[in-house]
Order: structure tokens, then C-alpha cells, then sequence
């Protein structure tokens, strides 16, 4: 990875636009990938972990991931 953050240090200190470009291009077509990042937050997590335990919790969680993950990998 050492060449990655020489080439975003080569971006940010890059004295023009294209020169900007080209560096882009070249991270780009080096380490890019297109994907996504889904986050799921829980309301009261603290709350209902404290009344009900972490094994409620976690089951919770068990149970969403379950139910989302083929929809998240479709």
C-alpha cells in the first residue's frame, strides 16, 4: 500500500487539474472498487441490552442480519 498513499500525497501537492486527473485515474484503475456500505443502528441498544441482556441484543441482530442480507446481496 505504499504507493497508495504516495500517489494521494501526489494528488493533494499536484500543481494542476489534469495532473490531478491522471493521478485519479491512476488510483482508480489501481486499488478502486464500486461498492457499498450499509449501516444499521439500533435505537436504545444500551437501553434494552441493560433491561434484557447482550444475548437479547445479539439475537436481535442475528435476526435482522438474517432477514437483510439477502436483500443487501441481491
Amino acid at each position: 500500500m505504499p504507493d497508495f498513499y504516495k500517489l494521494l500525497e501526489n494528488y493533494a501537492w499536484a500543481a494542476s487539474i489534469g495532473d490531478r486527473a491522471a493521478i485519479e485515474a491512476g488510483l482508480w484503475g489501481e486499488y478502486g472498487i464500486e461498492e457499498s456500505v450499509f449501516i444499521l443502528a439500533l435505537s436504545g441498544f444500551s437501553r434494552t441490552a441493560g433491561k434484557h441482556g447482550i444475548v437479547h441484543n445479539l439475537s436481535i441482530i442475528q435476526r435482522l442480519r438474517t432477514m437483510l442480507l439477502p436483500l443487501i446481496v441481491h
